[in-house]
């Protein structure tokens, strides 16, 4: 009866024990900061671009909020830098655009941290049309130092999807 009842506490203390781990480890999200390198090598050949190039991004992540500064150019409106920022607690973000419209934007991760999707909703008005576009963007990273991003934009011109690996820069 005696090594029963041993048993029996044995199994609730590691029970408690995992349980305790678990939640330690499961708090543990990536963190996307720094700064990032387009990897020209990794771009698919023959595969359709972006109709704007995203070449370096500068990544804030602190508590609950990404902050990201993305260096974009195209032949059509030149270099420009965009600021985006989103919480990542799962709540809305409305931000004004440079195109003087409104983004609408949600971060979530995956289950075990190491995946954050963004999703968001751009709503402008072009040459006196309102138009929209969808967006999501999906992060991972591989190893520490390669950021993963999977694209998708969704909008009057159709979808485009890109994949696109950026390094991390030892600035």
């Amino acid at each position: 009866m005696k090594n029963q009842r041993s048993l029996i506490v044995s199994a609730v203390c590691a029970s408690v024990l995992f349980v305790f781990a678990s939640s330690i480890f499961a708090g543990n999200k990536v963190n996307f900061s720094g700064t990032w390198l387009l990897d020209a090598s990794r771009v698919e050949a023959g595969a359709e671009g972006p109709r704007m190039s995203l070449d370096k991004m500068v990544v804030i992540q602190k508590d609950d909020t990404l902050s990201t500064e993305k260096f974009m150019s195209s032949d059509m409106m030149g270099e420009m830098q965009i600021p985006e920022t989103v919480t990542l607690d799962g709540k809305e973000c409305v931000s004004e655009t440079q195109w003087g419209g409104t983004r609408h934007a949600t971060a979530a991760w995956s289950e075990d941290g190491k995946v954050l999707t963004i999703k968001s909703l751009m709503k402008m008005n072009w040459n006196g049309e309102d138009v929209e576009m969808h967006a999501s963007e999906v992060w991972s990273l591989e190893k520490d130092s390669v950021l993963k991003m999977e694209t998708m934009r969704e909008g009057p011109m159709g979808v485009m999807e890109n994949v696109m690996y950026f390094n991390k820069s030892q600035e």
